[in-house]
């Protein structure tokens, strides 16, 4: 396929679809309402996934792949704006033309991943101007008349991180079984319709008085001023790579019969309890919500934020000592974590709504530290032969900015190749660099220590 017959737009038509503005989901009010205060910087919040094919595939092939996916997921294809007064609105689109960008792969000393890589980064620095444009944009790395990559950017008002994830192996698994049949997904007007009726609306209450409650009952929680150090980009983003860490991670996950996910919040929280002093420090975690209907088969945002708040402490004195007494405190993670994750669907702007009437938290940073678990497999690794030997984690920076939202701390957790990595992102008026990269040489001391006395006994979740 010559470059001058290489398709530039992938025209797309759908009949019939609904003309009305319609409301959006909870999990989409939360995101427009977030990317509306980053204003020109909304494009943090963009998502990209790039799928190398195992085997480089025809052109034709792949584009009825991309076809079929769009026409299937119909928050691929929708624009959203404001409404009047009532929340954003969303309009499904019955025909539009998504740019094609080309690459030749292997075009750069880098090799083909490195290409993918960096298309991925540039189709996903603009923001989607979310009025007029699909929130897809398609990228395509090709050696002749064969594609070897896709690259997908994807709005955040279209797609979660595991709903993309859910997209990319519905594509891969098309352009490998094209007459593979599946159950239509919910779409995201059905659930908006759903939540809107008197059932979800009283869901939407008991989570309001959940989360009442429980930053009602939280300790005072502040981080001492003595550990910021203004900067200027004022937001810090360290990292901690480490290759003993997943399988320390898996070993306590065995021994305590609970998830990863609750092994490294346990280890998070009970660093946040040194840090700030506080028995029961409050950690938002961002929960899936993808563990029953309507919410399994979609692709779009649905994740909300679940609060919880769990002991950290150890021994008679009430001092915080991250990890000495950590199976009881990993017990306690879990159960917090069970009910964060059940009073986790909720209308957000209501709940805001709530919070200021009630007063509530007493202090800023109960609802300014974050923990996110990004892991494509969470599944518990076994520990290696030299895990013990290994050196610990390496630390650097990764970026530094000034639009970062509401977070003092965010925790974000990945899994690329056989490591484990943590970022910490810091609000450097709150917690200066020196403290980002304590906090985090912190939470791997805590899992590796308590894996070296921790006898398995039973079976993880994943």
């Amino acid at each position: 396929m010559s470059a001058s017959s290489r398709p530039v737009h992938l025209p797309l038509s759908w009949d019939p679809v609904p003309a009305a503005e319609l409301p959006v989901t909870w999990g989409q009010q939360a995101i427009w309402d977030a990317m509306r205060d980053l204003g020109v910087h909304d494009h943090q919040f963009n998502l990209q996934w790039v799928l190398a094919l195992p085997t480089p595939r025809p052109v034709p092939r792949v584009l009825a792949a991309l076809t079929w996916l769009v026409g299937r997921h119909e928050s691929l294809r929708t624009v959203y704006g404001d409404g009047d007064g009532d929340g954003a609105t969303q309009r499904l689109l019955g025909r539009c033309d998504l740019p094609l960008h080309w690459r030749p792969a292997g075009a750069s000393p880098g090799g083909p991943d490195r290409d993918a890589a960096d298309l991925a980064e540039a189709l996903c620095a603009p923001g989607f101007r979310h009025g007029d444009e699909p929130p897809l944009r398609i990228g395509l790395l090709h050696t002749g008349d064969e594609v070897t990559h896709v690259v997908l950017a994807v709005s955040h008002m279209a797609a979660d991180n595991d709903g993309l994830t859910r997209a990319a192996d519905e594509l891969l698994d098309r352009l490998e079984r094209p007459t593979t049949d599946l159950a239509e997904p919910t779409q995201p007007r059905d659930i908006a319709a759903l939540q809107r009726t008197p059932s979800w609306r009283a869901r939407g209450e008991r989570a309001r008085e959940y989360w009442l409650n429980t930053l009602s009952a939280a300790p005072p929680m502040e981080v001492p001023p003595h550990l910021a150090d203004k900067r200027d980009p004022r937001f810090w983003r360290g990292l901690l790579t480490s290759r003993s860490l997943p399988g320390a991670v898996g070993h306590l996950a065995r021994a305590s019969g609970v998830s990863t996910t609750s092994v490294l919040l346990a280890a998070v929280g009970s660093a946040l309890g040194t840090l700030t002093g506080s028995r029961r420090p409050c950690v938002m975690l961002m929960c899936s919500n993808r563990t029953r209907e309507p919410f399994r088969s979609t692709i779009s945002p649905v994740a909300l934020e679940g609060i919880l708040s769990f002991d950290v402490s150890a021994g008679d004195d009430g001092a915080a000592d991250a990890g000495s007494d950590f199976p009881a405190v990993l017990a306690r993670a879990w159960n917090a974590s069970l009910l964060a994750y059940r009073y986790a669907q909720y209308d957000k702007p209501e709940l805001s709504r709530a919070l200021t009437r009630a007063g509530a938290p007493r202090s800023r940073m109960h609802r300014a530290c974050w923990f996110n678990d990004l892991r494509v497999e969470r599944r518990p690794q076994e520990p290696g032969p030299a895990d013990g030997d290994r050196p610990a984690g390496e630390f650097s920076w990764m970026d530094f900015t000034h639009e970062q939202g509401e977070a003092a701390l965010a925790f974000h957790v990945y899994d690329p190749a056989d490591t484990l990595q943590i970022t910490l992102t810091a609000d450097t008026r709150v917690v200066g660099p020196e403290a980002i990269e304590g906090v985090l040489r912190d939470v791997e001391r805590i899992v590796m220590e308590a894996a070296a006395v921790t006898p398995v006994t039973g079976d993880a979740h994943v």
